[in-house]
């Protein structure tokens, strides 16, 4: 079981709650360019010093609390168990020292590259941390970080996404790599063309909507599904209620592994003509769909899956090894730590 996931891959349960007043990121460390000796992160006791820059505890807390609740969400560990012979309480501790790594790392090298985060990013990034403090104070009282702390840890985590998006974009893979891969695969790997109607579970801002509203929908979207069977057009029904962006009459293709989950399962399951049996839930909301038909990939279309996997892949390694890269000094207060 691989389990030094880093904490920044699990920011995003840091997102929580409802809706908040907009604002805007102020005096925040990562994107403002390089950093280096003299700066510091967070307050409180220093805790490392990674590449010069200093780490206080209330930094660290934060990427520790990431860390832990990763263990518990991902693998129903708490911080008492133990893998192959070591506490997840240790793992825990070095993970977040080395997401702090990878993040201080990325921060520099999107310096180089030119790379800033948008408005739009800005915003959200606020909004999401202002989220979080909202709905869990105490959370971040009995952990000893503050809502700068969660903004400095969310905008590290877009500074990843970005960096890893332009060294993709940036990489070619091998040809003879990719001619063999659609070689062995041409005939076998399909793509699957569906019709579909979404009813969302969370609004405009990505909030949770309320069991109320929930259910109204999904008690919608069967009243739809039974049209649907009963011969109206879904394309017509979608353009009309579908809370998804509805293009080429609500048409999409499906690669596998794009969506994955039931709803991509019944999706290839389903033969070609087919309308899905049930209403089908997924993380976006309440789905009505029918499967047009299943497409046999071309060379062409299975090379350009190809590029972007390995594109992909390529980017993660180079990021992931950022805090392998890092010059990392631990003190005292950090071997004090005990969970």
């Amino acid at each position: 079981m691989k389990l030094k996931v880093a904490a920044l891959v699990v920011a995003g349960t840091l997102i929580l709650g409802s809706a908040i007043a907009y604002g805007t990121i102020e005096n925040t460390v990562f994107s403002s360019g390089a950093i280096g000796e003299g700066t510091k992160l967070g307050e409180g006791e220093l805790v490392a010093t990674i590449n010069d820059v200093a780490v206080n505890m209330s930094m660290f807390c934060v990427y520790l609390w990431s860390a832990q609740n990763s263990f518990e969400t991902e693998y129903g560990l708490d911080i008492s168990s133990k893998v192959d012979g070591h506490k997840v309480s240790d793992i825990a501790k070095e993970n977040a020292i080395n997401s702090i790594a990878m993040a201080i790392m990325a921060n520099n090298k999107a310096a180089a590259l030119g790379i800033t985060l948008s408005e739009e990013q800005v915003r959200l990034i606020e909004r999401d941390a202002q989220i979080f403090m909202n709905n869990n104070g105490e959370v971040a009282k009995a952990n000893n970080f503050k809502k700068q702390d969660v903004i400095e840890l969310l905008t590290a985590l877009e500074i990843v996404v970005d960096v890893q998006n332009a060294i993709a974009e940036e990489y070619t893979p091998p040809a003879e790599e990719i001619a063999t891969k659609v070689e062995r695969n041409l005939g076998a790997y399909q793509t699957v063309t569906v019709k579909h109607i979404l009813l969302a579970k969370t609004d405009k801002d990505g909030n949770e909507l309320s069991d109320k509203i929930k259910a109204e929908k999904l008690s919608l979207a069967k009243n739809l599904l039974q049209r649907v069977k009963d011969g109206e057009d879904i394309g017509r029904l979608a353009a009309q209620y579908s809370e998804d962006a509805t293009d080429d009459d609500a048409k999409y293709i499906i690669s596998p592994g794009d969506i994955g989950g039931k709803l991509e399962r019944v999706a290839f399951q389903t033969a070609d003509g087919g309308i899905w049996n049930e209403v089908i839930e997924s993380p976006y909301g309440y789905h009505v769909g029918k499967t047009i038909s299943h497409n046999t990939s071309t060379a062409e279309q299975l090379s350009k899956t190809y590029i972007a996997t390995a594109k992909k892949v390529y980017a993660a390694e180079v990021v992931t090894q950022f805090a392998g890269q890092a010059t990392v000094e631990l003190t005292d207060a950090y071997d004090a730590i005990v969970l």
